[in-house]
């Protein structure tokens, strides 16, 4: 009787024991990496619950377990710790270091390049397409022009002229008026200095630098010539000339089909530099530091008139007869 107790007893201690062994080798291997080598861009949304992410981690290969992610994020008081946003994680990681990174709010930066030289609504349309904001969204918080007060009129609608165009670094939690922040913050990093050390001898508003900047931008892609520019502008206004800007009356145009004609030139618009005086109401698309620079500092010259060349750059003449023979050398050059 006690030898058969005995064995019952020792049977019992061996279940046990090979529960036990069962029980943390499950568990140790629930803790361990899935393995295969897996890069995956993963999404935490905002107030998503626990449980939530865990099952989605699973479900993408990056865990083996929901259930010990659950257990393991409580024991370490990380549960309410995880932020939103999008991550990049390995299926090689174990469930720690996952569960570290989603808490540390390391995401994903992405980046996106705005151009020199678009208008507002060529960004939010080029944002749009690209599935970065909303085209609306942006226009409308683009509308608001506080931050930047200082730097444009009171008649000012919009942030025309002062969305610098670079290279930004966002992550996908970041909404409309985040990014137009972000590239008011960097015009303002741009311009200051610029405004700062201009020729003290223009007589000049910071926004009507902004604008002769969107107009030299338009004008020309070449950074040698936009000091010229701006010169010949600035010449025409201390003159009482009209300035005769193609790009300011294609801006008021709404769909300009690229062939600007003798009767787009006559239509009225506050924008129609050959039919006002001064400059544009505002700027006509967002410049970069290289046309701000040539608007506070433009050449010494008596230039009047330009005209393409046809490869890119442009013949600076001070007489009206020096430029009609330029621009009929020119024309006939690319009849040619």
């Amino acid at each position: 009787m006690k030898r058969s107790l005995c064995v019952k007893v020792a049977v019992t201690i061996l279940v046990m024991a090979v529960a036990g062994w069962w029980a943390v080798s499950r568990i140790r291997l629930m803790g361990t990496p899935p393995g295969g080598g897996m890069l995956v861009t993963f999404s935490v949304q905002h107030g998503q619950p626990l449980k939530a992410i865990a099952t989605q981690l699973e479900e993408a290969g990056l865990v083996r377990s929901s259930m010990y992610f659950v257990w393991l994020g409580r024991k370490k008081d990380l549960a309410t710790r995880i932020k939103a946003g999008e991550y990049e994680l390995s299926s090689e990681w174990y469930p720690e270091k996952i569960l570290e990174v989603l808490a540390s709010g390391e995401v994903v930066k992405l980046h996106f390049t705005i151009p020199e030289g678009l208008t507002l609504k060529q960004i939010a349309s080029k944002l749009d397409k690209e599935g970065v904001v909303r085209k609306d969204d942006f226009i409308r918080a683009a509308a608001d022009t506080a931050a930047l007060s200082r730097w444009l009129a009171p008649s000012a609608h919009n942030l025309e002229g002062v969305l610098f165009p670079d290279t930004y670094t966002y992550t996908s939690d970041d909404n409309a008026t985040d990014f137009v922040n972000m590239m008011c913050d960097r015009f303002n990093k741009v311009f200051e200095p610029l405004w700062d050390g201009r020729d003290r001898s223009l007589s000049i508003s910071p926004y009507e630098a902004i604008i002769l900047a969107s107009m030299i931008e338009k004008e020309t892609a070449d950074d040698a010539e936009r000091p010229m520019v701006g010169a010949v502008f600035l010449n025409r206004l201390k003159l009482g000339m009209r300035l005769m800007s193609d790009p300011t009356v294609i801006y008021a145009m709404p769909n300009f089909s690229g062939n600007l004609t003798r009767d787009d030139l006559r239509v009225p618009s506050p924008y129609n530099t050959y039919l006002n005086s001064g400059l544009p109401p505002g700027p006509i698309c967002n410049p970069g530091a290289g046309s701000l620079r040539a608007a506070l500092h433009p050449a010494a010259t008596d230039a009047l008139y330009f005209v393409a060349r046809g490869d890119g750059s442009h013949q600076f003449s001070k007489t009206l007869d020096e430029h009609n023979k330029a621009v009929e050398q020119y024309q006939k050059q690319g009849q040619r």
